[in-house]
Formats: structure tokens, sequence, C-alpha cells
């Protein structure tokens, strides 16, 4: 019989730093990638992969490309934890977004979307489910069908331009660092080790732009309170607002501010 002995150093007499110890942690969370990438394979039908590849070399399309060139017009790859399927021939996207749009219709839990996406519940970062079918809805029926947009003409267009003046630098720094690439996003164990510096300005950008569309929220609440408001013709906000109304549980200010959100990256 075969033994195997097993031995445990209680005492570590040569110092570890902090930039070591995240090394080897690092290191072995990439092996552990590794082995579960490869049993996760067995008795499962995948594309063809060149295995646990995170191509990083500039331009990246060019990296991409060669890939496709060698492994075929559908790759299977894995971007640190994310599995990722690359599609390269035009009939075969097609077919992703027609015969099998429900798989590829969830949207992956990036940071941006943590806190851009005020937790993952706003129509451009929610995924698909009962939640994005509500949100939707509302966006077609409420706001953007026809009877809506003529009800908001002749305000609708000077309501979003004043706003959007003022809402313009949030806007621009929300495309900006929505563009960003985190590596936490692909190696989660990044994101343990120490907040990150975008994370920092997420925080920063979050906090501003929660101000701003609260505070219209809040003048617009105060219209609808006068009498003499509810004759004129109704803003986006006041019908968000009226939805409120009716379900206040569900529409909630933070489900408001997400679809102003949305509506003003949509007009920029």
């Amino acid at each position: 019989m075969k033994y195997i002995r097993l031995i445990i150093i209680t005492d570590f007499t040569i110092p570890i730093s902090m930039e070591t110890s995240t090394y080897y942690f690092i290191l072995f969370f990439i092996i552990f990638l590794f082995l579960k990438n490869n049993l996760q394979r067995i008795n499962k039908r995948f594309p063809p992969s060149p295995g646990l590849c995170l191509p990083i070399k500039k331009p990246l399309y060019r990296t991409l490309a060669e890939l496709s060139d060698k492994y075929g017009p559908i790759l299977y790859v894995r971007y640190g934890s994310r599995p990722v399927i690359l599609v390269s021939s035009p009939s075969a996207a097609e077919e992703c977004f027609t015969k099998h749009d429900v798989a590829f219709a969830n949207r992956p839990k990036l940071l941006a979307g943590k806190y851009l996406g005020y937790n993952y519940t706003t129509i451009s970062w929610a995924s698909y489910g009962s939640h994005w079918h509500n949100l939707r809805r509302i966006a077609s029926v409420k706001l953007l069908s026809s009877n809506s947009l003529q009800m908001f003409h002749g305000i609708c267009a000077d309501e979003i331009w004043e706003e959007a003046k003022r809402f313009q630098q949030i806007v621009a720094e929300s495309i900006q660092l929505t563009g960003v690439t985190n590596i936490g996003d692909f190696i989660p164990v990044l994101n343990y080790v120490g907040v990150s510096r975008l994370e920092k300005k997420l925080v920063i950008l979050q906090k501003k732009k929660d101000k701003f569309l609260q505070d219209l929220i809040n003048q617009h609440r105060q219209k609808q309170s006068d009498s003499a408001s509810e004759q004129m013709s109704k803003t986006m906000v006041d019908v968000l607002l009226s939805l409120q109304g009716t379900e206040p549980e569900y529409h909630t200010d933070e489900i408001i501010r997400g679809m102003m959100h949305v509506s003003y990256l949509t007009t920029r």
C-alpha cells in the first residue's frame, strides 16, 4: 500500500512581500482557469479553440483575424474567466441573431454596468427576462409610440436640447468610461486586490449623474403638483412619473433615472 506524506509548515522564516503574494495568487488563478476550462470541455461540444487564450497584442482585430484564419469561422476562446465565441462568418453571425437570438440576448456584467447601468437594471444593461421586457414595453409604448411622440411634439426637442446641454459632459464621460477595458471584468480576483482607478472614476461619475437626474425629477414632480400643469403637454419625465404613481414599487426613482440616462445617451 502506498502512502502520501503530507508536510504542513506552520512557521515561515522567509518574509513574503505583498507584490510576491499577489503574483502567486494570480498565477494560481490562471492555472485554476486552465484546468477548469479543460475539464468543462470534456464530453461537451465546443467550436475549435486555441486553448487558454487572452489575445492582447495590438491591434486586437488583427490577432482575432489570424486566429479565425487558423481555426475557422467560429472559434471558442477564453478571456480570463469569460467564455467568448468569435464569429467571423456573416451567415453564422446572422444565425446568432435570428435562430439563437435568445441565447445571445444576455448582457455581460461588466464594471461599467454596475455603476452607469444602476446595477444592471437599465434597458441597455439588463439581462434578457421579465424586467428587460417591461423596460422595452415602457420605451416602445409609453415613450416612443406614435401617440407619445405626438404628445411630446413641440416640447421634446427643446426639453432634450436644454437638458442635454447641461448633461453633455456627463454623457461624454459615460461613453468614454464605458469603452475602457477593465481587466477585472475578465480576471475577477483582481477586483479584490484593490479598487481600480477606473472604478473610482465610475463612482464619482455616478454621483454626479444621479444628482443631475434626481434634481430634474424633483423639478418635474414639483411642477406636477400645480393643477395648471396637468393641462399642458407632458414631457418624457412626466410620463415616467405618472407610471410611478400607478406602480411605485417598481417604477422607483432609480428606474426612472436609468430610463432618462439611456434616453440622453441616444440623443447625443
